[in-house]
């Protein structure tokens, strides 16, 4: 059975949209895996300086 994923729609200041499509070639990715890489660093980040 897949796993359910929540959806939201997300709105970008003006040029993070290219920013965020250039990581995501870079790291031969998708924008969603970088949006979700990224959110769990932060939350790693602040449980360590919890």
């Amino acid at each position: 059975m897949a796993t359910q994923k929540n959806q939201f729609n997300l709105r970008l200041k003006p040029g993070l949209s290219e920013w965020l499509a250039g990581q995501a070639e870079k790291q031969d990715r998708s924008k969603t895996w970088v949006v979700n890489h990224l959110i769990e660093q932060a939350m790693q980040n602040e449980q360590q300086q919890a």
